[in-house]
């Protein structure tokens, strides 16, 4: 179970979800380059609401934008080894190389975010259903294990 955090009240999830909507249903089509991108910083704030608490102090929370706007940037390069995954795992008869893949690329997500948040509330912001760790996600631990070869 993980501990509360000393942030103030969290959204429910219903109403994050009907602000989330609300803030995407409202954008013109298509949406200007700066529209996107305000679009995507209210909808960071909404979700550090939600997972963390309404009281997230706000230059947190500009260190946060900054994360997320490094790994958009570095977006390709998340994608391009998930590819590189994917044929590995096509062309190897063992699975370690692939998880060891995804883990990187999940593990490049988890330390941006780490360089912000301490452990409990990284847990919290990424949905950790497990106990905070300094672990990725995308652990060999946690990944189930891929197909069998034919």
């Amino acid at each position: 179970m993980k501990a509360p955090l000393p942030f103030g009240t969290r959204l429910s999830d219903e109403r994050y979800q009907r602000s989330v909507a609300a803030l995407y249903n409202g954008l013109p089509e298509p949406p200007s380059p700066e529209q996107e991108t305000a679009v995507r910083r209210k909808s960071l704030n909404l979700a550090i609401d939600h997972r963390l608490g309404v009281d997230f102090p706000a230059s947190r929370r500009d260190a946060l934008w900054e994360v997320q706007q490094r790994i958009a940037r570095n977006h390709l390069r998340v994608a391009c080894g998930l590819v590189f995954t994917g044929l590995v795992r096509l062309l190897t008869p063992t699975n370690w190389l692939t998880r060891k893949g995804l883990g990187a690329a999940g593990g490049y997500v988890h330390r941006q975010f780490a360089r912000v948040l301490s452990p409990d509330e990284l847990a919290h912001f990424l949905g950790d259903d497990d106990e905070p760790s300094n672990e990725p996600p995308s652990s060999p631990a946690r990944l189930p294990p891929s197909r069998p070869r034919r």
